[in-house]
């Protein structure tokens, strides 16, 4: 990923990845073929050969899916998960947040 996210964190980031190799990235919403179908990545959720699955926009959705696409799950990052991330807290377990 060649986003640098600490210098731009607000404009729009779409990319698309295969087993950790970057295939497409872009600050633009974008479609792909993949598996033989289209898939686009949409800035209100993703669209598999013209069928939408809408989601909540968040500051980060990660989609898994599976190689034929017979399956998709949706993991939404918003601000309270990345405040956590980023004081290095592991679930209940943040020492700078509960003082220990």
């Amino acid at each position: 990923i060649t986003r640098d996210f600490v210098s731009n964190p607000y404009d729009d980031y779409y990319a698309f990845v295969i087993n950790g190799e970057l295939v497409q990235e872009s600050n633009e919403a974008f479609a792909v073929k993949y598996s033989g179908s289209e898939v686009a990545l949409k800035y209100s959720g993703i669209e598999i050969d013209g069928v939408n699955y809408d989601t909540e926009p968040g500051e980060l959705e990660i989609y898994f899916m599976a190689k034929d696409l017979d399956w998709l799950n949706a993991v939404g990052i918003n601000h309270a998960t990345r405040w956590f991330w980023e004081l290095s807290c592991e679930g209940y377990d943040c020492p700078v947040y509960c003082g220990w």
